[in-house]
Formats: C-alpha cells, sequence, structure tokens
C-alpha cells in the first residue's frame, strides 16, 4: 500500500466504532475494493484516494451499516463496562490515597479505642484523649 493508501486506511480505522473483530471483517473489505483501485492507480496520494472513495468518516458510515445490532449492542455493553471499571479503579486510588494519606501523614486513627486488661482479665475499651491547646503549646507544637 501506498502512503496515501495507509493514511486513508488509518483514519477509516479510528472511525469505525465496532469491536476488533468487525473491525477487521469490515477492514478487509474495504482492503479488496482498495486493491482493486491500487490495480489501476499504483501510487496514489492521500487526496487521490480521497476523491476515489470519498471521505473517510462517510466510507466508515458506509461500511458500518454492514453491522448487526447484536454487533452493536455488545460494543456499547463494552465501552460502558471499560467506563465502570476505570470509575471503580479510579475510585479505589483515590480512596487508597486517602486511607494512606489519614493513617501514616495526619495519624488518625482507624478504630477510635482500644481495649485495656484489667488485672482481674477483664477488658476494658479506652479512648484516646485529645491534648488541649494549652498543653499544645506548652510542648512547643
Amino acid at each position: 500500500m501506498t502512503d496515501g493508501m495507509k493514511q486513508y486506511r488509518r483514519v477509516l480505522k479510528r472511525k469505525l466504532r465496532c469491536s476488533w473483530g468487525v473491525r477487521k471483517r469490515l477492514l478487509e473489505k474495504f482492503d479488496d475494493a482498495a486493491f482493486s483501485y491500487l490495480e489501476n492507480e499504483p501510487t496514489p496520494a492521500l487526496a487521490e484516494v480521497t476523491e476515489a472513495f470519498g471521505p473517510p468518516e462517510e466510507m466508515a458510515r458506509t461500511l458500518m451499516e454492514e453491522v448487526t445490532p447484536k454487533e452493536a449492542a455488545a460494543y456499547k455493553r463494552g465501552v460502558v463496562l471499560r467506563i465502570v471499571i476505570a470509575g471503580i479503579l479510579v475510585a479505589s486510588v483515590i480512596a487508597a490515597t486517602l486511607w494512606i494519606w489519614c493513617w501514616k501523614e495526619v495519624g488518625v486513627t482507624i478504630t477510635p479505642y482500644y481495649y485495656e486488661v484489667m488485672p482481674d482479665g477483664s477488658t476494658v475499651p479506652v479512648y484516646p484523649s485529645i491534648p488541649d491547646a494549652d498543653t499544645v503549646l506548652d510542648q512547643g507544637h
């Protein structure tokens, strides 16, 4: 294939909104027409290819007419699934970042208390105390 045909095919490939298997099938159909065209015009420029086949957007629309509703629905489901997975990943990264920042940097405890074992073997919850402002200022913090 010539540079003009490669450029046209690259743009056409980007314009086809379908799964890779369907896209491959549609591009093979285009390639059959392109090879017939290349027999008559061995080194066409991009403008000549566009003149012969029309803009890549129109060619993509023409090729997409062969996509069945089932194939189109499967592609849309895949897109939605990828968006959901990306959202979950972003939320997980944000949650992990906030947890690490709060736990490591600020010193926020995850549990608000711990248990102290008494001499008789029983346990009593002990809540952390919050230092008052005078104590913190006296320590120089």
